[in-house]
């Protein structure tokens, strides 16, 4: 009986491999391990459609976040991980883009990613598709800065701003707004007085802890933000 089963065994690995498929198998796991098909894996993160810049001649700047250039990161469609491909993320029409092996700039399909991460100045950027109605201000792609029960989150978009009154000409300017999503809501932190007003059930240990370690909560720098919460979530274990 265990040679038959090991004969068919090895019937499989066949047909896989004349069929283009790689396996990673070891007889403990067999017959279900690692399966990579690279023809399906492209057909997921090749999925979109060609993009095009109608903004190069009307407005001043660009409409990418950190920059115009593709950079280094990874993302994940449909529960499959991409790494080490170059990604740009247009913060104007909350779109991600890469670039095919074709050397086409595609838009992927917002519907088919989770998730994805952008390295600029040697730090990851991590960023979630959010699809949940009821956090609406944070719809579409968001960075996250800390993920716990209270969790903090990074909206990046830019704007056009017309230079002068009557010229044609106009600018990209950019925008940022940090919100903090408590019991499924999600928080608009603009002052440290939001911040507090938000942890009011530990107004005390927090302020002290604010205090005592001399923090500064920048509008500017979310990521002050992030001790905080890590602090505040600490007190409830």
């Amino acid at each position: 009986m265990r040679q038959m089963i090991k004969f068919f065994n090895f019937l499989i690995l066949i047909i896989l491999a004349c069929s283009g498929i790689t396996v990673s198998a070891s007889e403990s796991c067999f017959p279900v391990c690692l399966i990579q098909d690279t023809i399906s894996a492209k057909q997921i993160l090749y999925n979109g459609r060609i993009w095009r810049n109608f903004y190069s001649y009307k407005v001043k700047g660009d409409q990418f976040l950190f920059s115009q250039k593709f950079l280094p990161g990874s993302v994940t469609m449909n529960g499959q991980t991409f790494e080490g491909i170059d990604l740009r993320y247009d913060i104007y029409n909350d779109e991600v883009m890469i670039i095919t092996s074709a050397n086409n700039i595609l838009q992927l399909n917002k519907e088919m990613v989770d998730r994805f991460s952008i390295i600029f100045n040697l730090t990851r950027h991590n960023f979630v598709n959010v699809e949940n109605d009821s956090l609406a201000s944070l719809k579409g792609y968001a960075e996250i800065l800390f993920d716990g029960k209270t969790s903090l989150y990074v909206k990046h978009s830019k704007e056009i701003q017309r230079l002068k009154e009557g010229k044609i000409l106009e600018n990209f300017i950019p925008v940022q707004k940090t919100f903090i999503v408590k019991e499924g809501r999600d928080n608009y932190i603009k002052k440290k007085k939001d911040l507090k007003k938000l942890l009011i059930d530990k107004k005390i240990q927090v302020r002290s802890y604010l205090r005592s370690n001399k923090i500064k909560i920048s509008k500017t720098s979310p990521q002050s933000i992030v001790p905080v919460l890590k602090f505040y979530e600490s007190l409830d274990k």
